[in-house]
């Protein structure tokens, strides 16, 4: 049987806890960076009634659909979240209550599958974000080329 020591076990729940932390804060950071890109490139555009290309119209409605999923998953990430440490917190309840330990493997399937989702929500906030990042970039790079770059 492989038992580990109590120290290495209180070093893995204390960096779990990082880990943790560290991933809620960077969603809740892409969370603002998205919502801000798309406020910022709709108020590039309130007003305009030309046409601006073909190419930054493009460019535009991408970075527009890249973060405004990338919000969603944020959003759906921080409400499943909550699911998951609702039912940690039950297993955590339910293992120390003698006549409710049979529910902990039926909470702890509940529970892996909770956990596969958040890890898919993140990964897809994150790709939505990085690819609405670059999109906002090359949209920008074609809005504001005019201003940048002169005609002499």
């Amino acid at each position: 049987m492989n038992i580990r020591p109590r120290q290495t076990n209180e070093s893995f729940v204390r960096w779990q806890g990082r880990y943790i932390e560290q991933r809620q804060t960077a969603s809740s950071v892409m969370l603002g960076l998205s919502g801000g890109s798309l406020a910022y490139v709709t108020s590039l555009l309130s007003g305009v009634n030309a046409f601006i290309g073909f190419w930054p119209s493009v460019a535009f409605h991408l970075t527009v659909a890249c973060h405004a999923f990338s919000v969603g998953a944020a959003v759906l990430y921080s409400l499943n979240r909550v699911r998951d440490f609702a039912v940690t917190a039950r297993i955590a309840r339910d293992r120390a209550h003698p006549k409710r330990k049979d529910n902990v493997p039926e909470l702890r399937k509940q529970q892996r599958t909770l956990g596969q989702l958040t890890r898919r929500l993140y990964f897809w906030q994150s790709m939505l974000f990085l690819a609405g990042a670059v999109l906002f970039l090359v949209f920008c790079a074609y809005h504001l080329s005019p201003a940048l770059y002169a005609a002499a």
